[in-house]
């Protein structure tokens, strides 16, 4: 029987929930019930169920954090070469899913199928982040956001690849910094403008 919890104000409660069903997840992946986080919280199971209706709704809400803080882990760093910044920050991305590699599975959709409100969240952030922190190097523009949106794409296929066991994270970090790289420093720098085939000219004599 679980001792009285201690009274906390809503939000308090809510983010506890939260951190410890995050913590949860990142120790055993997805076999964790919200019965697991309230004896964990050393709270009632109803109270749980008070905040979140079951252990989705727990999990959407651990991603949603994740994907609120992950953007700011990228650091801006103009001081450093674009290749040292790109490196770091790639680097620092892959800790954090490393971290919560369950709870980053259901933000971007373990099947690769329809995002989550938290995926949503997090390609936004990512993508005005990289923006920003590209700013001595990349223009903000169509092209440049078009390009950061579909690298984003492929950054969640080979985080899938990877988290799923199929790949090493040696192979992730290497196939998403070279490719940023080449993003950053060959492609959108180009603005789109990629030579053209001219018309086709009238044949001699034609009118």
């Amino acid at each position: 029987m679980h001792a009285k919890p201690r009274r906390l104000d809503p939000e308090a409660r809510r983010r506890q929930i939260i951190q410890i069903a995050r913590q949860l997840f990142a120790e055993r992946g997805r076999d964790v019930s919200t019965a697991d986080v309230a004896a964990a919280a050393q709270i009632t199971r109803a109270l749980v169920h008070h905040y979140f209706p079951g252990i989705d709704a727990l999990r959407d809400a651990v991603a949603m954090e994740i994907a609120e803080s992950a953007a700011t882990m990228l650091a801006r760093a103009p001081d450093r070469a674009i290749e040292q910044r790109v490196r770091h920050n790639v680097n620092a991305f892959l800790d954090a899913v490393e971290a919560n590699r369950y709870a980053w599975l259901t933000t971007v959709g373990a099947d690769g199928g329809s995002q989550t409100p938290a995926g949503r969240t997090l390609r936004k952030a990512i993508l005005e982040r990289m923006l920003a922190n590209n700013a001595d190097t990349i223009e903000d523009t169509p092209w440049a956001r078009l390009c950061l949106t579909g690298y984003m794409g492929f950054t969640d296929a080979v985080l899938r690849h990877w988290i799923l066991e199929h790949g090493s994270r040696a192979e992730a970090q290497e196939a998403l910094t070279e490719t940023l790289l080449h993003l950053l420093t060959h492609t959108i720098p180009t603005g789109g403008h990629t030579a053209r085939p001219s018309p086709r000219s009238p044949h001699p004599g034609a009118h």
